[in-house]
């Protein structure tokens, strides 16, 4: 059941239905089940591995408290969670009949229709793992109600690609009276609307204009269709995802439940360390508080010397590299991760020595940094050998040829959707428009669903992580 069709909108609303008409006790319940359904209709042979873990992870999290070796528990309950994600997203496992499991080789456009893998996997473990680690830090106490815990795993709305929700967050939630009123609803319906337009009208759209040989066999194209393709490809990701994330928050909110932001404008970041905290939000921070924060205070206490290279080199680079690996395990994934671990640590570098300049870099920097992204996205979309000829292509001036201008176009508009919300500080700031503007954006977001249920564009690239 894809999210952008009219399939997932009468589930919706049908559920929102039900959903209003049970007492408050009974509302848990029904979206766990409406979940758990949800998910049968992209993976059903997969649906007994999300319960296993859940349960799992539950009863692991309940013991943690009163262990006696809670350090043993907690490593062996991440570790059937991260050996779920290498077994069943890596290894390759056919399961017959079955067309929606995904592929460890992303295919050249992305297609999760081809899938071999559990689909979500990659993000209901990582909520599985931060919940083990916040009950081992008492940051939280442990899930009571089973119910609750399931649900927190299994949320529809960011059960296939996030965003990756904290336990500590998102229970209270569950916990809690849920008032849905006006203002709730009208800012549910611009997210779902603008998440509709980000994928069918800018992401989809961009994706259909960049030539599937571009990645595969490079040669054939001039430097600035490079550039341009390139570019483009980052922002069909961004707007592919953030259209996601747009729309499973508005439909949440319905339900009284928040989700939270997982981008904010990241192509006006000041610098790499700001790119990374306005772009896949929730990833981001997950890296930072278990890997890259862990891995600093061990380096630290080696030497704590912020001037030590190794101190600063580290963390950076195994954060990223694990942040590759995530995506994919493959050559190319390990590649991306280690030069953006290296791009991170220079820029963690340059805030050391120069602490009073370290969020605004200098000019000439703020001009390289857009050109380091693109060259740095070249690997996470085809492999080595072809990563290698598109670069060269970037710096092979001749026989120049100028790619299609809707691409710039488009990329242009996307950027114009940001510039709007950075302006105002506001990501609601549409809601201010007049009237009859909102009523023509709304009715642009409703011809997106009729294209969209005329291909197959109701799938996200994410849903293949």
């Amino acid at each position: 059941m894809r999210f952008v069709s009219f399939e997932f909108a009468a589930f919706v609303l049908l559920l929102l239905a039900l959903y209003y008409i049970l007492p408050r006790r009974a509302q848990n319940p029904l979206l766990l089940a409406a979940s758990y359904g949800f998910y049968a209709t992209w993976s059903w042979r997969t649906l007994p591995l999300l319960i296993g873990l859940t349960g799992i992870t539950y009863f692991a999290g309940r013991r943690l408290p009163g262990s006696n070796r809670p350090r043993v528990l907690l490593l062996a309950g991440i570790g059937l969670n991260l050996t779920a994600i290498a077994a069943l997203k890596y290894a390759e496992i056919v399961v017959p009949g079955d067309p929606l499991l995904v592929q460890p080789e992303m295919p050249p456009r992305f297609d999760v229709t081809q899938a071999l893998i559990p689909i979500g996997v990659s993000f209901y473990a990582l909520g599985a793992i931060s919940y083990l680690i916040d009950v081992y830090r008492r940051q939280m106490a442990p899930a009571r109600a089973l119910v609750d815990f399931a649900l927190y795993m299994a949320y529809f709305p960011k059960l296939l690609a996030g965003p990756i929700e904290r336990a500590r967050v998102f229970l209270p939630q569950l916990r809690r009276s849920r008032v849905v009123d006006n203002a709730v609803v009208a800012r549910s319906g611009m997210l779902i609307t603008l998440g509709v337009i980000r994928k069918v009208l800018l992401g989809d759209q961009i994706q259909t204009l960049i030539p599937v040989a571009a990645f595969s066999d490079p040669s054939r194209f001039s430097a600035p269709e490079l550039a341009v393709f390139a570019a483009a490809f980052l922002f069909a990701v961004y707007n592919d995802f953030a259209g996601y994330t747009d729309i499973v928050r508005g439909v949440s909110a319905l339900f009284g439940i928040e989700l939270s932001r997982n981008f904010n404008a990241p192509f006006f970041a000041r610098n790499v360390f700001d790119l990374w905290l306005r772009w896949h939000v929730t990833l981001s921070l997950w890296l930072r508080d278990y890997i890259y924060m862990p891995l600093s205070r061990a380096m630290l206490r080696r030497d704590s010397s912020q001037r030590n290279l190794a101190t600063l080199a580290v963390p950076a680079v195994v954060t990223m590299v694990a942040s590759g690996l995530w995506h994919q395990a493959s050559p190319h994934m390990v590649a991306w991760g280690l030069l953006m671990g290296v791009c991170l640590f220079a820029m963690r570098v340059y805030a050391v020595r120069r602490p009073s300049g370290a969020q605004h870099l200098p000019g000439v920097l703020r001009v390289l940094l857009p050109i380091a992204v693109v060259f740095v996205i070249v690997p996470f979309r085809t492999d080595l050998h072809a990563t290698w000829e598109y670069w060269t292509g970037l710096v092979r001036w001749t026989n120049l040829r100028l790619p299609d201008a809707t691409l710039v176009i488009l990329m242009v508009f996307s950027l114009a959707v940001d510039w709007a919300q950075t302006r105002a500080e506001d990501e609601y700031v549409f809601l201010r428009w007049p009237r009859l503007v909102q009523s023509a954006v709304l009715a642009a977001a409703v011809l997106a669903v009729f294209l969209a249920n005329g291909d197959r564009s109701g799938l996200f690239i994410y849903q293949g992580f």
